[in-house]
Parts: structure tokens; sequence; C-alpha cells
């Protein structure tokens, strides 16, 4: 009885502690918080400072390696060419959406021509960031990533205010790509221009059960103890009487 006491306990913290079946996705505005959050042994940075010109991420040209991950964008926007959007921007810049005074990428999306830009990984990640400046279109636009799941599955998350630090952290699926999409007060129309910089992507998956969740599996472990002990007095009880 004591064993099953003690198999019964364990058996419930494997059940409670395995992963989920279905990735929750945790966002950061705070760079040393994402930091804090993910595993740093694996991680790798990377800004766009190797690049000495101006290339472009558009069909035309194809895809920019920026070593962990790619960009491309799913077409030209020909009102906005006078602007060159989608590249990686060196000095001089044009337009002026530096992150840090440095070379970065200068991304440009807009909801009613369907202009996208996708991120895909060269090795699914667990946790991507990067710093992002002048994510500030028109009053209710901003910017949406929609995830891919390795596996399957997608996943629309905000992202930050104009000149800010954003990440996520997923803690049991791992992302293959994710797509930049404007969002916009009325769904249809309007976009966002703005600077990314200095990203970092983790690729461990690092689940941390919630601390409700651990103050239950101590509960449910004390009170099996409890149980056992409960069951060797009796018995002791029982063959003091006999």
């Amino acid at each position: 009885m004591r064993l099953y006491s003690i198999f019964s306990a364990f058996s419930l913290i494997g059940i409670l502690s395995s992963p989920i079946a279905s990735a929750a996705v945790i966002t950061y505005t705070d760079r040393s918080q994402f930091l804090a959050a993910i595993d740093l042994g694996t991680a790798v940075e990377a800004d766009f400072n190797e690049f000495t010109s101006d290339v472009r991420f558009v069909p035309s040209t194809g895809p920019v390696d920026a070593g962990p991950f790619s960009l491309l964008a799913n077409k030209i926007l020909g009102s906005a060419e006078n602007l060159e959007p989608n590249k990686v921007d060196v000095l001089p810049f044009f337009p002026n959406v530096n992150v840090d005074g440095t070379p970065h990428a200068y991304v440009l999306v807009e909801r009613d021509s369907n202009l996208e830009v996708t991120v895909t990984f060269d090795n699914p990640v667990a946790a991507f960031g990067a710093e992002y400046n002048r994510v500030d279109g028109a009053p209710g636009e901003s910017l949406d990533l929609i995830l891919s799941f390795q596996g399957g599955g997608t996943q629309t998350i905000g992202a930050p205010d104009p000149d800010s630090f954003f990440g996520f952290v997923s803690d049991s699926a791992l992302v293959t790509q994710f797509v930049y999409q404007a969002r916009t007060a009325n769904g249809t129309q309007g976009g966002t221009g703005f600077g990314l910089d200095n990203t970092i992507s983790g690729f461990n998956l690092t689940p941390v059960p919630e601390a409700s969740s651990l103050a239950f599996l101590a509960a449910m472990f004390t009170a099996s103890l409890l149980i056992q002990r409960s069951r060797r007095g009796h018995g002791l009880n029982s063959g003091l009487e006999a």
C-alpha cells in the first residue's frame, strides 16, 4: 500500500508536469526579463552590422540572410517604391527608422495590399526578441506577428509600441517562422513601416511550471505521505489490539 501511494503521487506529478498539447506564448517588452526567461546557453544574437550596402528582401531579389533567420517580403508595393522598403538599410539611412545608429532592417507592411514580411528561422526557435523603432502607423494601426509552429498550428500576437523591445517565448512548441502583418482599426486599410535590429533567437524549450501548479503538486505529495503514515499507524494499532 505504501508503494502504491508513492507511485500515485509521482504519477500525478508526471502527468501535470508533462508538456501541454498547445503552445503557450508569453510576450515581453523588457529585454532583461526576456533574457532571464530563455536559455542563454543556446541563444544567438544577430544584428545587421555586417552589411555595407543596402540589400532588398523582396521577390525580385530573394530573401536576405540575417544569420539565424532570413527576411522576405511577399510583394513590392509600387506606391512606396520611392522609399525602397523592405531592405537592410545602411548609412545614409532612408527613411530614418534606425534603432541605434547602425545598419538595420527597414520593414514595411500594409493591410489593404496584403504586403507582409516573413521571418523564417534556419532552425526552429522557442524564443525571439528584437529592438523596434517607429511601429507607429496612423491612429489605430500597429503590428501583429503570426507565429507558425513546428508540427502545425498558428498563433497571432500583438507587437510593441514604438521605440521598444519586443519578444516572445513559446513554452511547448517550436516556431519555424512568423509573419509581420499590419494591424489596423478597420481591419482592411493602413500599414506601418519600422526599424528592426539587435535580435536574439533562443532554441531550447524551457517550460517552467506555474507557482500554483507547484503548490498543488506539493500538497498532493504531502497528502500522500500523511495517508501512508495513517495506514502504518492503523496497522500498528491493529497488531497491539490483537
